[in-house]
Formats: structure tokens, sequence, C-alpha cells
């Protein structure tokens, strides 16, 4: 049965291994090299990853098998983390902008109800 697809919010340790063909060691140790892979912990304490680190573990994984050397890679994950907390901000920026923008439409709206409502 073809359907939307669904998004995964967190992956495992194990699926993130096989996702990006890499060894449970491996891994572990790049949580540590590179700061920018931020598991969270479930509440069993286990290491819970979301999509955006499964994304920087298969780039860490191809920049090392061409050759980049860590210092290299953690400034790549470091500028990439930076343009990716930007493009957030100016999300949120404009998602409250439009929220603003709502909210006084609304208003002009109940008040315009309200005039109606007192109008005799």
């Amino acid at each position: 049965m073809d359907g939307p697809e669904i998004r995964r919010l967190y992956y495992s340790a194990t699926e993130v291994c096989e996702e990006a063909q890499i060894e449970k060691d491996a891994l572990k140790q790049w949580e540590i090299i590179f700061p920018a892979v931020k598991p969270v912990k479930s509440r069993a304490g286990r290491r819970l990853f979301k999509p955006r680190d499964l994304e920087l573990i298969i780039k860490i994984k191809e920049m090392k098998e061409a050759g980049f050397r860590d210092d290299k890679i953690r400034s790549y994950l470091e500028t990439i983390q930076h343009e990716h907390q930007m493009h957030v901000e100016r999300n949120q920026s404009f998602a409250s902008e439009h929220q603003n923008k709502l909210v006084r439409e609304i208003e002009r709206t109940l008040n315009e109800i309200v005039e109606i409502i007192n109008s005799p």
C-alpha cells in the first residue's frame, strides 16, 4: 500500500549505524569528537538521534572516506550548524510576524462584532 512517507522523529543508535553503514564504536567516538552530533537520552537512558543527526553522521562518514581530517570536518559541521540556526531563526521570525498579523486581524473582526452587537 502506497501512502505518504512517514518521517521519523528519532532513530536508535543501532538504526543510525545501519542507515549510515558504520560501526557502533565509530558512532560513539564521533559523538565525542563532533559536538554537532547530539543525541538525546530516552527515559531508559538510550541515545536517540534526530533525522538531522543522521544526516550529519552520513556526511561525516563521506568526509572521512574522502580523507578529510577531524578538525576540518568539525569546522565544516560548525559552519552548517550556524547556517541551520540562522535558517531556523528566520523562520521563527516569519512565523511570529504572521501570527501577529493574524491576531490583529482577529481583533479587528471581534471589534466589528462588538460594534454590531452594541448598535441599536
